[in-house]
């Protein structure tokens, strides 16, 4: 039934019958986490459940695309509201670039009955068709003398506005890109601090008076930009926010410079007025992030009985459910407002227990002939009452003085908000705001209807709240702020921009107003799918297919009742549950070619310490780190887990030549990817390494060297570096302890090297990683394998390929680990051999296979040359 909207593992785990389907599909129904409660006997496995803090991480810089837009292409510049100053610079800088630009601007509808533009741009540009790329420019600010909620309704018509925008153009990019096999695209612009919303208060403090909350708003445009990106994996997009401070034509620079990235496992990026470039973490990329288990047992001290916590969609489903289990571990007083009339149920449902209701208001309603919908609306309807009445009697209502209260107000409405509030505005302390909304659709079919009933609850019932409660004023009562958000905007979700677009504008909300009140508790809690409702096995067994682990609702509720503990006090935005995407995408297999500099990396120590005789030199890791890292970045989910047949042909030596950017190339063929290094010159690119890249791994096969099982007590690894057995800095020397249990077997102890100087930066060195390969734990990996060459020969040895390295774990970043080299094939000027590496637990993490290291006369020099550099 292609008019009823898709729905997913969000809605699903909501509805536990028929009934409750049916009024999903026709209605939009409530939105996750306010859900039904949890089935009796629901499966408790919390071994993905974690507490993911959300921030902004900083990233390399960009690796540029070599070609990667069609021939003369075009361009839309749109303005959302207002073509103004940014916009105007990023036509001009296209043109300049030698693209074809139309520039148009769509008005912001702000009355609900206002005529509808949800199609063609509309103003008198021609807009060209097929187009290449579309660039939206979202204004920021708001009515300085504006409430919460009319800056909020005036934030949430312009995120209406792109979302019908991008509804009409995303059709052409996906067909321009098939057409032409380059890229089409969608980029969105907004300027709000540089850090995509979520700038801490120390840095806005640094720009002057602190905008106000709403103003970072906006910035939830991200979460249209990611559910393109699930609704349409071929298409490269961008949720671009520059800080505000940038002029226009410097906007327009790093727009012209993003749109050429070769990464796209990135969707947002934040760009500061220094030019540092950050995106959200965690997102559908390998990125490190921050994470913390759920208590156990978690104590709730800042919540006492004279606290006070309104609670919108606070009255069913999940949300009650947080409610009641932060009730058992606190004496506060709750109110929970809701959209349901309490009401004497009707005649014909007096009685009847909940699986008879279908049956019952057939009957009843027979002489009408209603519709299943009607049928399901009406059954709901007596649902919700008899859920929100037994949460009453398990929370207590009874006394002159009732725990618990209930208030039906329609929470998109102030004055509605503000009359059920007003007796009590001056006690209430605490704010848990969980309304929401579905109404899925695939972005092309999203009417402004459907957008509209998701931002009423979200965006301006968040307003309508603030508002009645003067919540923005110093001597508000309120102390606490929790916004129930989704991974769904997170991560972006098919079918849902406009659910993604709330949710991500809630946390932009959240981290702005802490930075305004960084006395109050100020948190946005990204929830995962709750294991709920309908999610029956043969459900369960189709989201593992999928690689969704659902939120079982005792951790939930666990995780929820934590965040009100004084050390949970200052976590601005957390994702509860897994970090991973709803619906998980495959990018299609395509070749890719970047240019990356290598200005920043020469300058870094790790490189620095990386010194054969006179030069620094690419440790041959870095080679490969590059090789995955473009792999993986330009093909999000993408993970390498083996190399074959890497070759170091002519390497890169730093020296006083000038530094030529090299290619990194990576073609997929015959189920591999294979991948090269090469640098330009007058007769044709010097081919500097070449790999095999691989997403699966074979089990271990003859290449592992075994670990015995007693290996006695090591010898200092420093001696190898003093000794000139190797010729590494400090910042590269991690050789903790060697053992020798036979002739032809080395066993030594790794562990990461200290960073010798506050230069050293990790930023610059990422990119030289995969979700498996760590450069410079794998450059200890082959540093091993010469001290096995100098064992059996004598002399310095340099590794120059690798047959085949499987990944099976990352290595430990704090932690030690072992490398053992043995099973050597010696020639003349040759050694081959295998390495295995494995934990401390003996636990294999890696094995090598063929590695092959060589020597030559005047290494030895060589690496006492490097030696002396270090240690004179």
């Amino acid at each position: 039934f292609p008019q009823l909207p898709s729905l997913g593992p969000e809605q699903l785990g909501t509805a536990r019958s028929l009934d409750q389907i049916v009024a999903l599909l026709t209605t939009g129904g409530d939105a996750d986490p306010k859900g039904e409660a949890p089935r009796d006997g629901a499966p408790t496995s919390d071994s993905a459940v974690r507490r993911h803090f959300i921030a902004t991480a900083e990233l390399p810089p960009i690796d540029r695309a070599v070609r990667p837009f069609g021939d003369q292409p075009v361009a839309v510049v749109l303005g959302i509201g207002v073509f103004d100053d940014r916009a105007q610079a990023i036509a001009e800088a296209l043109r300049a670039d030698g693209w074809r630009v139309a520039e148009s601007t769509r008005p912001v509808v702000d009355a609900p009955d206002a005529t509808d533009h949800s199609g063609a741009p509309s103003d008198d540009s021609v807009v060209p068709e097929p187009m290449d790329l579309c660039v939206m420019v979202l204004p920021t600010g708001t009515d300085e003398d504006a409430s919460a909620m009319g800056g909020l309704a005036e934030t949430a018509a312009r995120l209406e506005e792109a979302i019908l925008a991008a509804g009409t153009v995303v059709e052409g990019l996906v067909t321009r890109a098939e057409h032409t096999g380059r890229r089409a695209g969608l980029v969105t612009v907004t300027a709000v601090d540089g850090h995509l919303g979520l700038a801490p208060a120390d840095v806005l403090r640094g720009c002057g008076p602190l905008p106000d909350a709403v103003s970072a708003s906006v910035a939830g445009v991200g979460g249209l930009v990611k559910t393109v990106a699930a609704e349409h994996p071929a298409l490269f997009v961008r949720a671009l926010d520059v800080d505000e401070r940038l002029d226009a034509q410097g906007c327009a620079r790093h727009v012209l410079a993003e749109i050429t990235d070769g990464a796209t496992d990135v969707v947002e990026v934040g760009i500061d007025a220094a030019g540092r470039r950050r995106t959200l973490v965690p997102h559908r990329g390998h990125h490190r992030h921050s994470s913390t288990p759920i208590a156990e047992n978690p104590e709730v001290d800042r919540l006492t009985a004279d606290d006070v916590v309104v609670v919108s969609g606070g009255a069913r489903g999940i949300t009650a459910l947080c409610v009641e289990a932060l009730a058992e571990r606190c004496d506060a007083r709750f109110v929970l407002m809701g959209r349901t009339l309490l009401a004497d149920e009707p005649e014909w449902a007096r009685g009847v227990a909940d699986a008879g209701l279908r049956a019952a208001a057939i009957a009843a309603m027979a002489s009408s002939r209603p519709t299943p919908a009607e049928i399901g609306r009406s059954c709901a309807a007596v649902l919700a009452g008899r859920e929100i009445a037994a949460l009453l009697r398990r929370l207590g209502t009874d006394g002159s003085s009732p725990r618990v209260r209930y208030v039906s107000a329609d929470i998109a409405d102030a004055e509605s908000v503000s009359a059920a509030l007003a007796p009590l505005r001056a006690e209430i302390t605490a704010v848990v705001h969980g309304a929401g909304v579905l109404a899925d659709a695939p972005l092309m079919s999203k009417t402004r209807d459907q957008i509209r009933s998701v931002f009423a609850p979200k965006l301006l019932g968040l307003g309508a709240l603030l508002d009645a409660l003067g919540a923005d004023a110093d001597d508000s009562p309120l102390r606490s702020l929790v916004l129930f958000t989704s991974v769904a905007g997170l991560y972006g979700n098919a079918g849902q921009a406009d659910y993604a677009v709330a949710n991500e504008a809630l946390v932009r909300f959240a981290a702005r107003w802490k930075a305004r009140h960084p006395d109050r508790h100020v948190t946005a809690i990204d929830w995962g799918a709750w294991d709920a409702g309908m999610v029956d096995e043969s459900l369960r067994a189709h989201f593992v297919a999928r690689g969704v682990t659902l939120l079982p609702p005792e951790v939930g509720v666990r995780a929820f009742t934590e965040q009100y503990g004084q050390h949970r006090r200052d976590d601005t935005a957390v994702l509860i549950g897994e970090d991973a995407s709803l619906c998980p995408t495959i990018e299609p297999d395509r070749s890719v070619e970047v240019v990356r500099s290598l200005t920043e990396l020469a300058r870094q120590p790790v490189l620095l310490a990386h010194r054969i005789g006179a030069h620094p030199v690419l440790p041959a890791t870095f080679a490969i780190g590059a090789m995955i890292g473009v792999a993986e970045r330009s093909a999000p989910g993408r993970t390498i887990r083996r190399v074959e047949g890497f070759e170091v042909l002519r390497g890169i030596v730093f020296d006083d030549a000038p530094l030529e950017a090299p290619n990194v190339e990576i073609v997929p063929a015959q189920g591999r990817l294979v991948a090269s290094i090469t640098t330009a010159a007058d007769r044709g690119p010097v081919p500097r390494y070449r790999a095999n890249l691989f997403d699966s791994a074979p089990g271990p096969d003859r290449s592992v060297v075994a670990l015995p099982d007693d290996f006695g007590t090591g010898a200092s690894g420093n001696e190898l570096y003093c000794d000139a057995v190797q010729f590494h800095g400090p910042a590269l020397q991690g050789m903790r302890q060697i053992w020798r249990p036979s002739p032809d077997t080395v066993i030594v102890e790794c562990s990461r090297p200290q960073p010798v100087d506050p230069k050293d930066d990790s930023v610059i060195i990422d990119a030289y990683r995969g979700a498996l390969h760590d450069s410079v734990l794998a450059d200890l990996v082959l540093q091993v394998p010469p001290v096995l060459g100098h064992q059996l020969r004598g002399g310095a040895w340099l590794p120059l390929g690798v047959g085949a390295w499987t990944h099976l774990h990352p290595l430990p970043d704090t932690d030690p680990f072992l490398v053992v080299a043995g099973h050597p094939r010696v020639a003349d000027t040759r050694v081959i051999c295998d390495v295995t590496v494995y934990d401390t637990a003996h636990t294999m993490l890696a094995h090598l296979g063929d590695v092959t290291v060589v020597t030559t006369a005047d290494l030895s020099d060589k690496f006492s040359d490097s030696v002396r550099q270090w240690n004179p």
